[in-house]
């Protein structure tokens, strides 16, 4: 009985009174950093609060961005999994996104996908004919879908079932 007190007070000292969003967003920059410091890699971090309340982090290394990115930014995305694990287990409800990057990287990626997506668009939109985009994640669908929505000449869609699907442009049928 004992035994399980001191379990159970030792877990409420893992769970941290929530912080101010500076706090939280330094507690957060210095779990990345102390996490690739681990990894034997010297590395400088930068964070701040995104347009829509994400909490991006930013690592710059001198030579090891590759090891930090992985085989298409499989490690970057395994050390940003693992860092969302830890601040939810020390608050328990966080409810901030929390998005890392290696040089950006990350970023990169995004904005190439959605200029790719938007000249897709363009041509679907002049020949009226449906093209595939590569096979994208659901978070990958999201940020197409949500870039093409404002031109209102293309629908999106996916077509496959797994963690990666086909993204369809289709142009969308005037009523005429």
């Amino acid at each position: 009985m004992a035994e399980n007190k001191n379990r159970n007070s030792q877990e409420s000292n893992n769970q941290k009174e929530p912080l101010n969003t500076e706090d939280l967003l330094e507690e957060i920059r210095t779990t990345v950093h102390d996490l690739v410091t681990l990894m034997g890699i010297k590395a400088r971090t930068q964070s701040k609060i995104l347009e829509d309340g994400t909490c991006y982090i930013n690592v710059r290394s001198r030579r090891s961005d590759g090891l930090l990115i992985g085989h298409k930014g499989q490690t970057v995305m395994a050390i940003q999994a693992l860092v969302t694990q830890i601040m939810k287990h020390r608050y328990p409800d966080l409810t901030l996104n929390i998005f890392v990057d290696i040089s950006g990287y990350r970023k990169k990626q995004e904005n190439f996908l959605k200029k790719k997506a938007l000249a897709v668009a363009k041509i679907v939109s002049e020949t009226k004919r449906e093209m595939a985009l590569d096979m994208l994640t659901d978070k990958e669908y999201q940020m197409v879908e949500n870039e093409l929505l404002t031109l209102g000449t293309v629908r999106v869609y996916a077509v496959g079932t797994g963690r990666r699907k086909t993204v369809i442009i289709a142009p969308i049928e005037s009523k005429e």
